[in-house]
């Protein structure tokens, strides 16, 4: 199986919405979708912050940790916003999107700061991932086949300055 076509879209525009600073994401965003999976716990079943404990002002409380536990299929821990039970994402669909507004401070090596899965029976592995390095630079490595015997194509998309606010759409 390959997998055919990822489209990405960068641009420098900023959401016009206020959002209060002195509140916690919940209290600006409709997180009621979704859960955060925090770098500790135990080996292969990383913490998660449910979205009944993300959607107010307060938000989950200091969930600092110098553990670093991941995901059965990952090496890398990590905090990760994940869409709890996805209805509007279906592998199967024509069309699907991801959209994403940030601004990165402070990154020493590459991140990944977004992706997209397909269902876990074909692949664990994400088809498509974003990776922003310490220069600005931006790739988009796709997963070209489901078995995970192939390495990521790597694609440059583009250079955002450290600090600058940017969106993409995957």
């Amino acid at each position: 199986m390959h997998f055919i076509k990822v489209g990405l879209l960068v641009g420098s525009v900023s959401l016009s919405t206020a959002l209060d600073a002195n509140c916690a994401p919940g209290g600006n965003f409709d997180l009621s979708h979704w859960k955060l999976q925090l770098p500790s716990g135990k080996p292969d079943h990383p913490d998660e912050v449910s979205a009944d404990k993300l959607g107010d002002c307060h938000g989950p409380g200091d969930k600092t940790s110098s553990e670093c536990v991941s995901t059965q299929h990952s090496d890398h821990c990590r905090s990760e916003l994940r869409e709890s039970n996805p209805s509007s994402w279906d592998p199967h669909a024509d069309k699907n999107r991801l959209f994403g507004e940030l601004k990165v401070t402070k990154n020493d090596g590459e991140i990944c700061i977004g992706q997209i899965h397909i269902d876990e029976h074909i692949s664990y592995k994400p088809v498509a991932e974003l990776y922003y390095n310490s220069a600005g630079d931006l790739k988009m490595g796709v997963q070209l086949c489901a078995d995970n015997s192939c390495k990521q194509k790597r694609v440059d998309v583009d250079h955002v300055p450290k600090g600058e606010r940017f969106t993409y759409e995957i």
